[in-house]
């Protein structure tokens, strides 16, 4: 059953004050603004997250459920407050991606125990695809996927029953 865009407004700004936001800075939109920030749309019985630039659709992802879209508007803004965060604690000789998704993952935590868990896979996946190359006293050092700080997460996605299929 859908809801209408009011409810949907409503509870997104109710999970994502729980991470605490910067005010003013994250918004449910509900019109294409044409500078690709991702606004809402309900059509039917669906829910799409739509982002357009000059005309043209950059992405337009379709759920079934409130929940599913919730989640990816959520994914979204927790992702650049964890952004937001490493650039005010960075730290040079740390692989910048390994600060934003833990800040990610804690900001995902405090809006629902249940998410962090599908973005542990996303990050995993991507340090593991897109290593971090280093430059340790004038050579070259290679993070590789499997890098000791993934163990953790490797760990915790093998305890809860996952299974990962790569193609």
């Amino acid at each position: 059953m859908s809801i209408t865009i009011e409810e949907l407004q409503n509870e997104y700004n109710g999970l994502l004050q729980r991470a605490r936001p910067i005010p003013h800075v994250y918004r449910f939109l509900t019109e294409r603004s044409d500078d690709g920030t991702p606004h809402v749309e309900i059509i039917g019985d669906e829910y799409h997250f739509v982002s357009t630039e000059r005309g043209l659709d950059l992405f337009r992802k379709s759920f079934g459920s409130k929940d599913e879209i919730l989640y990816e508007m959520i994914a979204l803004d927790t992702f650049w407050m964890g952004v937001d965060f490493e650039f005010k604690n960075r730290i040079e000789s740390l692989d910048c991606r390994r600060m934003i998704f833990a800040k990610q993952l804690e900001l995902l935590n405090l809006i629902d125990p249940r998410q962090p868990r599908r973005k542990k896979v996303a990050a995993i996946l991507a340090t593991a695809e897109n290593p971090m190359v280093y430059r340790v006293q004038g050579a070259m050092a290679e993070e590789f996927g499997t890098a000791l700080w993934m163990r953790p997460l490797l760990s915790a996605l093998y305890s809860s029953q996952i299974t990962l299929r790569l193609h």
